[in-house]
């Protein structure tokens, strides 16, 4: 797919159309047509959920800030979209919008900008929130702005307008509502979008900046026309803000929310004021935001606007905050991944000290209580017996683990307690018992104890009912479902456990424990040190995909288990044999090595006791799938040995931060990056800086491969910037006995060093370079330049914008064998290249013309499509530039066995 130019090719004529200043002479009908080619449904607001307008089917919408247009006319936008898209898998995106722009004097453009971002967005299927950003106090120029606004995008089903970004110090709830002689209220923003016609959605955030919605739980409610689509109340959630429930859990019980802005800056200091670190908040918040099903839109997916979830352009997430809210997006959309459920919070109404309130929303002892997202409260029910706490899913999901955490100090309070399920709202009938607590759980007030749940029905209502004389007291409750299987896309990483109801198969009596620390998930098995040779225990993963797993198992120790364990690891290729001691590295997870697995449950781990010496414990296994992508950065603790003093530099384009030489004391200083591989194989190894002048130009870089030995390749970093540069391809062993080491000696500028990368070759590639005179045939008069950087090879061609038509260069390769091949063309972007050049891609079976917008891209292997190939030279990639709209660049091609 080509990822820029994948948008309809009604969309690429709108662009063509601008180009030529010809689009405001459209008649109305067919601009109307241009601007909306593919949506998708509309949406409204049901009850406190957000739903398809035309089934009634809720949908949870899980997204990105890109913020840019926000102060000025957008960076990296197209990129942006894609990667939200693609990498983050969101299907709402916020897109903050500037009033001064938006009015100003080069609105046209500004305009036309916002226009196309929406539309790519649109063909994505995915939403945008079309966001006033303004703060503080609403004016008279936002009803002018809505005016304009509402009326340009008035029911587009991808469009949910948020109203105004960030009000704060209004003068209370009444002024926040319905405004004051001078000041428009929300109310007054959401009547003139109604004026125009629009039934979108709207968004409304509260007071103090657009966090607290208690207001609106007060009865400080918008008013919505007959067929306006409903309103959502926008809350921002930073580690700043405190009284998570009372302030917005509370609304969500009748109202449905997005959070419009969340996130972690990372550390513990934000806007001068001392907050928890990421590794705290940030579990705690989702978790929160997870067990009510609110909406979200994470800030930001820029690699300055703070909290930034992005290191550089080349959007790879930040630890502190992006790294988690990539992981969440993937979990929202992958329904075989393990996560936090959510829904509305049903229960016993009142507390102990209120008995009579009728209410469940009392944030330190209601019902709501375990779903705060804070863990010194506690569920503290107006009756001693039959209390209960619980969610109303909304959906009916299967729930695969519960984990709940006691009132402090009173775990024995849990005893007796039961998690039961049903599909009805009363629990009057059809009720399952998943669960019953038999043990005092954990009640320091930091620690939940996990319950694994092996019923595979599907439940929309789940609650606790506290035992009898309990007032059903209970600090915090998270409820998961998922199949339990990684989400593939993110690396496969399957865990057995041997509370497992399927992939466990047990021969002989084995007996659960908790008695010494360390065991994964709620328990572990032991075989009571008896009936030796007579029982095993066979973990059986069901894997994704084929490849290479590292395979580990994990155990608690204790002096009386068995130091000699057989276990079998039954793989692709046949049966492994170990033997572990048990009597050491309890609590952790122990590699037994790397092997090849087939997908599904052909492969599995057997642990046995014969001729043991003690007891014999099976907890957990886990398979592990081994990347073929291995990235080490300088700020890496591990693969990198420094030698000299290199100084750390921040700023755009860097693989988080890079260091330099300080352009002194050359040939006394190197940066050496070691990776740790774990098959030995071919690896493409690429190398990333950030160009400059003042770089040098000529770098030794030195591939140690522990097959062949050293290869020194020279490099100009005051080119090709901010990419990935191949520096060739290697033979590699296993382990770290291969490195790539940047030297300083008589280098003519300042030496970087950021990142290095190992990709290992598992497939049949074929690169043509432009150069490459056996298998490029050039037809007219090309011209061939390095002007702009980032080419592949040593240059690239143009067709000096001249003999439209009569010009051509032809690809053709010789493929070892007949197969699938994925096409990749290359180009150097800039805004007199072409956005229509047209590629012939002749294969076995056929010819297809695909045109590229080589304004756009820069840089990149964009993906042609797969087409199949017969073996030798029959096959061919053409570029023409028959009608072409400015420079035609030809750089390179490459195949990609299938």
């Amino acid at each position: 797919m080509i990822r820029h130019t994948s948008r309809s090719v009604t969309l690429r004529i709108h662009h063509w159309l601008k180009r030529l200043g010809t689009l405001t002479c459209l008649p109305l009908p067919l601009l109307l047509c241009l601007t909306v080619e593919a949506a998708p449904p509309e949406l409204q607001t049901q009850g406190n959920q957000i739903v398809v307008k035309s089934t009634g089917e809720p949908i949870r919408l899980v997204g990105v800030n890109i913020p840019s247009l926000g102060w000025g006319n957008g960076e990296y936008l197209s990129e942006s979209v894609d990667a939200a898209y693609w990498e983050w898998r969101a299907n709402i995106i916020r897109l903050p919008i500037s009033q001064s722009h938006w009015l100003g004097p080069n609105q046209v453009t500004y305009r036309e900008i916002v226009d196309d971002v929406i539309q790519q967005i649109s063909d994505y299927n995915m939403y945008v929130i079309f966001d006033l950003h303004e703060f503080h106090k609403p004016t008279n120029t936002n009803l002018t702005f809505w005016l304009d606004a509402a009326d340009r995008y008035k029911n587009n089903p991808a469009v949910l307008f948020g109203l105004f970004n960030e009000p704060n110090n209004l003068g209370g709830w009444d002024a926040w509502l319905n405004g004051t002689t001078n000041q428009p209220g929300m109310q007054d923003l959401l009547d003139t979008v109604r004026s125009t016609g629009a039934n979108n959605i709207v968004l409304v955030g509260g007071s103090d900046y657009a966090y607290d919605l208690s207001g609106v739980f007060d009865g400080y409610v918008l008013t919505d026309t007959t067929n306006g689509n409903g309103v959502v109340y926008d809350a921002h959630l930073y580690p700043l803000k405190s009284y998570w429930q009372s302030r917005v859990g509370n609304i969500g019980q009748e109202h449905p929310i997005l959070l419009g802005e969340i996130g972690h800056p990372g550390g513990t200091s934000f806007l001068g004021y001392s907050i928890d670190d990421e590794f705290s908040w940030v579990p705690q918040a989702m978790d929160w935001v997870n067990s009510h099903n609110f909406h979200w839109t994470a800030w930001s997916l820029h690699p300055t606007a703070s909290p930034n979830m992005i290191n550089s352009w080349d959007f790879t997430p930040t630890s502190f905050w992006g790294a988690a809210a990539i992981a969440h997006m993937h979990a929202n959309s992958n329904p075989s991944a393990e996560r936090v459920i959510g829904g509305t919070v049903i229960g016993t109404t009142g507390t102990r000290t209120e008995p009579l309130s009728g209410v469940l929303t009392d944030w330190k002892y209601g019902a709501v209580t375990p779903f705060n997202g804070g863990f010194s409260p506690y569920f503290d029910a107006a009756t001693a017996d039959g209390a209960w706490t619980g969610l109303d899913l909304i959906t009916p999901q299967r729930i695969t683990r519960i984990e709940y955490m006691p009132r402090k100090a009173y775990g024995s309070r849990m005893v007796g307690g039961v998690f039961e399920a049903s599909n009805t709202a009363d629990f009057s009938s059809d009720v399952t018992t998943l669960y019953t607590i038999t043990n005092s759980p954990d009640d320091s007030g930091l620690i939940y104890t996990s319950a694994i749940i092996n019923n595979t029905n599907t439940f929309r209502y789940i609650r606790y009912v506290g035992p009898d004389g309990a007032y059903c007291n209970v600090s915090a409750l998270l409820f998961y479902t998922g199949d339990g299987i990684a989400d593939t896309s993110a690396g496969e990483d399957v865990i057995v456990d041997n509370a497992d109801g399927s992939g466990l198969h047990t021969v002989g009596t084995w007996l659960s424990s908790t008695g010494t620390s360390g065991y994964n998930a709620s328990n572990y098995l032991h075989d009571n040190n008896s009936y030796k040779g007579q029982k095993s225990v066979r973990f059986t993963p069901n894997l994704a995909s084929y490849g290479d797993y590292e395979v580990f198992a994990r155990w608690t120790a204790s002096a009386n288990r068995a130091s000699n364990v057989p276990v079998d690891i039954i793989h692709g290729h046949g049966t492994a044999f170990d033997q572990i001691d048990q009597k050491i590295n309890g609590g952790d997870w122990i590699s037994l090595g790397v092997f090849p697995f087939g997908a599904g449950t052909s492969a599995s781990l057997l642990m046995g006791n014969t001729n043991t010496d003690g007891y014999v414990v099976a907890d957990a296994v886990r398979f592990v799938k081994i990347t073929d992508d291995i990235i080490i950065d300088n700020s890496n603790a591990y693969g990198l040995h420094a030698v000299g003093n290199w100084r750390i530099s921040s700023g755009s384009g860097y693989n988080g931060y890079a260091r330099h030489d300080e352009n002194t004391d050359k040939g006394n200083k190197s940066m050496r990056f070691t990776p740790d591989i774990s098959i030995a194989d071919d690896y493409e190894v690429f190398l990333r800086w950030t160009a400059h002048p003042n770089r040098a130009s000529n770098v030794p870089v030195d591939i140690i491969s522990s097959q062949i030995g050293t290869t020194t390749v020279t490099i100009n970093q005051q080119k090709n910037g901010d990419i990935w540069n191949s520096l060739g391809t290697y033979p590699l062993g296993s382990g770290t006995d291969n490195s790539v080491l940047i030297r300083t000696n008589n280098t003519n500028g300042y030496v970087i060093a950021d990142a290095v990368r190992f990709i290992r070759d598992t497939a049949t590639e074929y690169i043509i370079d432009n150069t490459e005179s056996t298998y490029v045939t050039l037809n007219g008069s090309w011209s061939s330049s390095t002007s702009t950087s980032g080419y592949f090879g040593s240059n690239y061609l143009h067709d000096n914008n001249s003999g439209k038509g009569s010009k051509s260069v032809q690809f053709t390769p010789n493929l070892a064998k007949a197969a699938t091949y994925e096409v990749f063309a290359r180009w150097t972007a800039y805004t007199n290249r072409a956005s229509n050049v047209p590629v012939d891609i002749n294969y076995n079976g056929g010819n297809t013309t695909v045109t590229i917008d080589q304004k756009q891209d820069h840089n990149q292997w964009i993906s042609l499509g797969s087409y199949s190939f017969s073996a030798g030279t029959a096959g061919t990639i053409t570029f023409r530039n028959d009608g072409t709209n400015g420079y035609v660049i030809v750089d390179a091609v490459r195949l990609v066995e299938q």
